[in-house]
C-alpha cells in the first residue's frame, strides 16, 4: 500500500519536460511583447523621439511669432511717466486745502487767470498743478491776495463770448450798519458743498438774529438755498447749490467794440450785420423814443416784432445792450444755455437766467469782503 501511494504523488519526467516547454513559450511571448518591433520599450522610445521633434517645432513657431510681434514696437520704447497727470478739482465740491467750494466748470467753460504781467492764461488738461493753483484763492492763502475764479465761454470759431466769475456758497453776518444807509462791515464764512457746515464743521443757521445795528449770528445766504418750501420768497433756487457763475461784465452788443479816440469814446460797427449772431427770438415790445439800436435794427411800431434778438456778449469795452424790455431780456437770458454754437454750453447741465436780486446781493456782499 505504501509503495502505491508514492507512485501517485511523484512527477514524471514527461510532465516536467512539458511544463518547462510551456514556460519557455510563455517567456518568449512576454519578452517579445516588451522588446520586439511593437514592444513597450520600442513604442516608448518612438514616442520620446516624436515628443522631442514636436518640442523643437513648437519652439521655432514661438520664436517666429515673437519676432513678428516685435516688428510693431520700437527697439527702445519710451519710458513710462513716473507721475500721474494732475487732475484739477472743478466739480463744485469742497476744496479742503483752499477752504472753499471748487468752481464747477461746465461743458463749454474754460478756466482762465491773469499772471503778474497781466497776460491772460487759459488752463487745460495739460496745465500743471502750479498753474492751476493760480486760478483762484478766495481766502488769500497764497500771497495774501484774494483771487476770484474766472472762466470764459467761446463760440464755435473759438472767439470768447463771455467772462464769468464763480460765487461759492457762503454764510454772512452784518457786523455794522444794519437798517441804515451807512455802509457797514460784513463777514462771511464759506460752506462745504451744498451743506450748512462751515470749514470747521459747525452748522450755520437759517434764521436771522440781530441786536441794534448788527446781526448776532451767521446766516446762509438765500442765493444758495432751496426755496421750494417758502415759494422762493427770498429769490432762492429749487435746490441747494454749491455756487453759481455770474457774468463778469454787463451784456453788450456783438461787433461793437468801444475804442478810445483821442479821449473820446466811439463805436466800431463795421460789417456788424455779417458778424452778429442772432437768436430765434423776436422783439416783443418797443418804445416810441427808442426805435433803433446799436446794430441799426428798425424797432418802430411797424417793424419791431420782425426783428431778431441778437445774442449778447459779456466782454469789456463793448456797447451796452440797450433798447430792450425786461421781458425780452428774460427770455433771451434763458436761451443762452441752448445757443451751443455761440456760448458752447450744454442745456441739460446749465441753467441760465436773468440775475435775480438775491444773486446780485450775494455778489455785492461777497465783493465787499
Amino acid at each position: 500500500m505504501q509503495e502505491k501511494n508514492n507512485k501517485q504523488r511523484g512527477i514524471t519526467l514527461i510532465s516536467l519536460v512539458v511544463t518547462i516547454i510551456v514556460l519557455i513559450i510563455l517567456a518568449s511571448v512576454s519578452i517579445n511583447s516588451v522588446v520586439g518591433d511593437n514592444g513597450i520599450i520600442t513604442q516608448a522610445q518612438r514616442a520620446a523621439r516624436e515628443m522631442a521633434n514636436a518640442t523643437v517645432a513648437s519652439e521655432e513657431q514661438i520664436n517666429a511669432l515673437i519676432e513678428e510681434l516685435n516688428k510693431g514696437f520700437p527697439e527702445n520704447p519710451p519710458e513710462e511717466p513716473t507721475e500721474d497727470p494732475f487732475i484739477p478739482q472743478t466739480d463744485g465740491s469742497w476744496n479742503e486745502e483752499k477752504g472753499v467750494n471748487s468752481p464747477e466748470l461746465w461743458k463749454g467753460m474754460t478756466a482762465v487767470y491773469w499772471n503778474e504781467s497781466g497776460e491772460e492764461i487759459e488752463l487745460t488738461s495739460e496745465s500743471t498743478e502750479e498753474e492751476w493753483n493760480q486760478w483762484y484763492d478766495y481766502n488769500g492763502l497764497g500771497d495774501g491776495k484774494n483771487k476770484w475764479a474766472n472762466a470764459v465761454t467761446k463760440d464755435s470759431n473759438g472767439n470768447i463770448t463771455g467772462y464769468w466769475v464763480w460765487i461759492p456758497r457762503y454764510a454772512y453776518k452784518i457786523e455794522s450798519g444794519l437798517f441804515t444807509n451807512t455802509a457797514g462791515a460784513i463777514s462771511i464764512k464759506f460752506l462745504q458743498g451744498t451743506s450748512d457746515l462751515d470749514e470747521n464743521g459747525e452748522t450755520i443757521g437759517r434764521t436771522y438774529s440781530y441786536s441794534g445795528r448788527s446781526m448776532t449770528n451767521y446766516v446762509i445766504h438765500p442765493a444758495f438755498r432751496d426755496g421750494t418750501s417758502n415759494h422762493f420768497m427770498l429769490g432762492e433756487w429749487d435746490e441747494e447749490v454749491s455756487g453759481f457763475w455770474v457774468a463778469k461784465y454787463e451784456a453788450g452788443y456783438q461787433a461793437n467794440t468801444i475804442t478810445n479816440n483821442n479821449g473820446t469814446l466811439s463805436t466800431n460797427i463795421s460789417n456788424a450785420e455779417d458778424l452778429v449772431v442772432y437768436s430765434n427770438l423776436n422783439y416783443t415790445s418797443y418804445h416810441n423814443t427808442c426805435t433803433t439800436n446799436a446794430l441799426g435794427q428798425n424797432l418802430n411800431s411797424a417793424n419791431y416784432s420782425s426783428q431778431k434778438l441778437s445774442y449778447p456778449v459779456f466782454l469789456p469795452l463793448t456797447y451796452s445792450y440797450n433798447n430792450i424790455c425786461s421781458g425780452d431780456s428774460y427770455v433771451l437770458s434763458q436761451d443762452i444755455d441752448t445757443a451751443n454754437n455761440f456760448y458752447g454750453l450744454n442745456a441739460s447741465q446749465t441753467d441760465s437766467h436773468m440775475m435775480k436780486n438775491s444773486e446780485w446781493r450775494s455778489s455785492s456782499i461777497f465783493s465787499a469782503k
